[in-house]
C-alpha cells in the first residue's frame, strides 16, 4: 500500500490531477488523500506549491500542466527549486519554463485518459476504416470556455463551412462546450452542445467522432490529444502544442501537426507574441488551404490513423510506472 498526499482538489473533474490519481489507483495500490498538513510521505501539486505550506520532510512533487493567458504561456512564478521533483505536461512546456526560470529536477510525462466522466482506463483497440468523398464524417471540436477567444472557434467554423462542407457535402461537426441555454442545437450539419465537460455527453461525441479538430495558436498538451488517442480519433492540431511528442511515442500515425503559427519555443516568445491574448494573433485568418491538405490526407488514409499502436515506453501501465518511480523511488 502506498499513501499519496494531493493538493485538494486533485479529484475535481476537468483537472490535470484527476487522470493521473485514477492512473495510479488503477495499476498501483494507492491510497490516495488530500493534503492537511502531514509531516512525512509523498505529496503532489498542481502548477506551483508554497514551500511554507508543504513540510520539508515530505517529498515535494509538483505537476505543471498548464499556463494562464494572462502569462502568455508562460508558467507560474514560484520557488522552482523547492520542489524536490517537477514533472511537465510536455517537452513543449518544459522548454519554455526552462528559458524562464532554474529548475530542479524535472521530467515530463504526458498525460493518458479519455474526458472527466469516463472512468473507462481501457483504450479503444486498433481498427480500420475508410471514406468515401460523399460518406458522412463526423469532425469535432472543442469551443471550450466563453471568452477564450484564443480557441479559435470561430476559425474552426469557416473551415467547416467553406473548405470542409464543399469537399465532403455529408459530414458534420460537433461542438463540445458551447455556451448556451438548452443541452443541445442542430442546423446547417452543425451540432452544438452546451459546456459541460464533466458529463457524459462528451465521451459519447468522442465515441461517434471520426476527427478531432484543434488548431488552437498555443496549448501546453492539449489534454484533447491525449482523450483523441484514447478514443482513436485522429486529430489534426497546430504547431505549438505537445501533438507532435505525442506522435512520435505510438507505433504509427494517431494525429497530424499542420504549421499554421509562428513557432513558440522560449518564454522571450512568448511574451513578445501573446498567443492567448493578442487578438492580432490568435484571430487571424488561417491557411485553410495547408489545413485542408492535412484534412485531406487523413480522410484518404484513415485507417493508418486508427491502427496504430502503444508501445512499451509509452502506454497507460508504462505512464503509471514513470509516476510511481518519481514519487515513490
Amino acid at each position: 500500500m502506498y499513501t499519496l498526499y494531493c493538493h485538494h482538489n486533485y479529484d475535481r473533474l476537468g483537472g490535470t490531477l484527476r487522470p493521473i490519481t485514477r492512473l495510479l489507483s488503477h495499476f498501483y495500490n494507492v491510497d490516495l488523500k488530500p493534503y492537511r498538513g502531514e509531516k512525512r510521505g509523498v505529496y503532489l501539486g498542481h502548477n506551483f506549491m508554497n514551500p511554507k505550506q508543504v513540510s520539508r520532510k515530505m517529498r515535494r512533487v509538483v505537476f505543471v500542466g498548464g499556463a494562464r493567458p494572462a502569462d502568455h504561456g508562460i508558467p507560474r512564478k514560484w520557488d522552482w527549486k523547492s520542489a524536490d521533483h517537477v514533472v511537465f505536461i510536455s517537452k513543449f512546456f518544459r522548454q519554455i519554463a526552462k528559458t524562464q526560470y532554474e529548475l530542479g529536477k524535472s521530467s515530463v510525462i504526458h498525460l493518458v485518459g479519455g474526458t472527466p466522466s469516463d472512468d473507462d482506463l481501457t483504450p479503444i483497440a486498433p481498427f480500420t476504416k475508410s471514406f468515401s468523398a460523399n460518406d458522412e464524417i463526423h469532425f469535432m471540436i472543442c469551443a471550450k470556455w466563453a471568452k477564450r477567444y484564443f480557441k479559435r472557434y470561430r476559425q474552426h467554423i469557416v473551415l467547416f463551412q467553406k473548405h470542409i462542407q464543399p469537399c465532403y457535402p455529408n459530414s458534420i461537426l460537433h461542438i463540445l462546450g458551447k455556451k448556451m441555454d438548452q443541452e443541445k442545437s442542430e442546423g446547417d450539419n452543425i451540432i452544438s452542445y452546451r459546456k459541460d465537460f464533466h458529463s457524459s455527453i462528451s465521451h459519447e461525441v468522442y465515441k461517434k467522432a471520426d476527427i478531432q479538430i484543434i488548431l488552437t495558436p498555443f496549448d501546453t498538451g492539449p489534454m484533447t490529444v491525449n482523450e483523441s488517442m484514447h478514443y482513436r480519433v485522429p486529430f489534426i492540431c497546430g504547431n505549438n502544442s505537445a501533438a507532435e511528442e505525442f506522435i512520435s511515442k505510438v507505433e504509427g500515425k494517431c494525429g497530424a501537426v499542420v504549421l499554421i503559427d509562428q513557432q513558440i519555443r522560449t518564454a522571450r516568445h512568448c511574451r513578445k507574441i501573446k498567443p492567448m491574448v493578442s487578438k492580432k494573433y490568435y484571430g487571424k485568418k488561417l491557411d485553410n488551404g495547408l489545413i485542408m491538405k492535412t484534412v485531406h490526407a487523413v480522410v484518404q488514409n484513415y485507417s493508418e490513423y486508427t491502427s496504430w499502436k502503444w508501445t512499451d515506453k509509452f502506454s497507460y501501465k508504462a505512464q503509471a510506472d514513470k509516476w510511481m518511480k518519481v514519487l515513490f523511488r
